[in-house]
């Protein structure tokens, strides 16, 4: 999943580099490591046979940055990833390697690319023929031209009547997002939707606007335009009059906007997965000085300092998902929750936000909060919680979360039946 990662010394800024077309001569994945001060900062750079590339930086949890390749040559190499204000130029050494400086904010730095091959494994990604039906469904929301296409997943045969089926609309996090929420390899909401319609329950899950059509935004989305899809999305399965308690399960960004749509009661029941429970610019300086610590950077930064970065106010979703305050959402939350967070996660600090979800919910005898020790943000079993972990970790998402989650749904739709 690709969530926004914000660090110091790696901000965004935007800036036009011109592209030039040019034959492919190098291709595949390659990886380097930047070296800012003490930090060391591993890049992954994947290139296409379109003169295109995507930049993966798994320690801020950022991927699948979209960029152009401004030359590829058989002895150089440049690219541009012009959303972060980022190039890269450089020359072929002895054993392959490419050589060059990677720009970005002024800042120039010596970068060595290296090819390497992606072997991933992914067990929990299920293979065809599956054992449960799914359809291609397209809807539209009012406050965009974008067509959206989601997959809804449902059981069969093993039900009389779909109308006693619940569904689950998943909402992603933030930063562009299919309706797998792919990263690196793993495909959290399609292993959800699996697991959840061969134990009975239904799902829809939707692309982000903008994603895998050319099209170009008026504007940057917020977290309140998506909030308007996720309804749109909520309305659209709604309307087939085929299932029965329909709630969402919100991932990172997607569990604000699940309490977004709880508290204005468009929902039956919500699942909260790593969202936040404090201000949004709290959690990111949170998520900021968690991550320097664990790599060595002793410093604390204070909300103030962090809001009073030039690159906040340059990105129109960055600065209202910072304005965001969840609490008034999740006191007036008119249905129930389940909240989890899990215990290593370093992009939403389970403690601090956790507790700030617990300590606000109305009193609803089916709502339920709980931690998970050793997960991270995509609710994997981890060693540090770091973002670089989740390319290497092969489980996409813990059976217990899966188990967990399937539970209580089933525990809310059988009590209010």
């Amino acid at each position: 999943m690709k969530t926004r990662f914000v660090l110091p010394f790696f901000l965004v800024q935007f800036l036009l580099i011109p592209v030039i077309v040019n034959a492919q001569i190098h291709k595949g994945d390659w990886n380097g490591k930047l070296k800012i001060g003490i930090l060391k900062m591993s890049l992954a750079l994947h290139l296409n046979d379109e003169n295109k590339c995507t930049l993966d930086s798994p320690d801020q949890g950022a991927f699948n940055i979209k960029g152009n390749v401004i030359y590829n040559k058989e002895d150089s190499l440049a690219f541009a990833i012009e959303s972060v204000g980022a190039s890269f130029s450089g020359r072929v050494h002895e054993g392959g390697k490419i050589h060059g400086i990677f720009k970005q904010n002024g800042v120039s730095l010596p970068l060595v690319l290296e090819p390497t091959k992606r072997e991933v494994n992914r067990p929990q990604t299920p293979s065809f023929p599956l054992p449960y039906k799914t359809k291609e469904i397209e809807f539209s929301s009012d406050n965009t031209d974008y067509q959206f296409k989601g997959i809804l997943s449902y059981p069969v045969p093993n039900v009389e009547s779909l109308s006693a089926v619940p569904l689950v609309v998943l909402v992603s996090g933030s930063g562009l997002q299919n309706w797998d929420e792919e990263v690196f390899g793993h495909k959290p909401f399609l292993v959800i939707a699996d697991y959840l319609a061969q134990n009975g329950v239904a799902s829809f899950r939707y692309n982000d606007r903008g994603y895998g059509q050319d099209v170009k935004l008026e504007r940057e989305p917020t977290t309140y335009d998506f909030a308007e899809d996720a309804e749109a999305a909520v309305r659209a399965v709604r309307s087939l009059n085929e299932f029965g308690s329909i709630g969402i399960l919100g991932h990172s960004e997607g569990a604000s906007i699940g309490f977004i749509l709880a508290s204005k009661g468009e929902i039956d029941f919500l699942i909260s997965m790593a969202g936040i429970g404090v201000k949004g610019d709290s959690a990111l300086c949170e998520q900021c000085n968690a991550i320097n610590k664990l790599q060595g950077i002793d410093r604390k930064i204070s909300v103030a300092e962090y809001r009073a970065q030039p690159e906040i106010s340059a990105s129109r979703w960055l600065e209202t998902f910072c304005d965001y305050d969840p609490l008034k959402d999740i006191r007036n939350a008119k249905c129930p929750v389940f909240a989890i967070n899990g215990e290593k996660d370093l992009q939403v600090l389970c403690n601090v936000n956790l507790n700030g979800i617990k300590a606000n919910l109305p009193d609803n005898k089916y709502s339920l909060v709980k931690s998970y020790s050793n997960h991270n943000h995509l609710m994997q079993h981890c060693n540090t919680g770091m973002p670089s972990e989740y390319y290497q970790i092969e489980e996409t998402i813990s059976g217990e979360v899966l188990t967990d989650i399937a539970n209580w749904i089933f525990g809310i739709v059988k009590k209010n039946n």
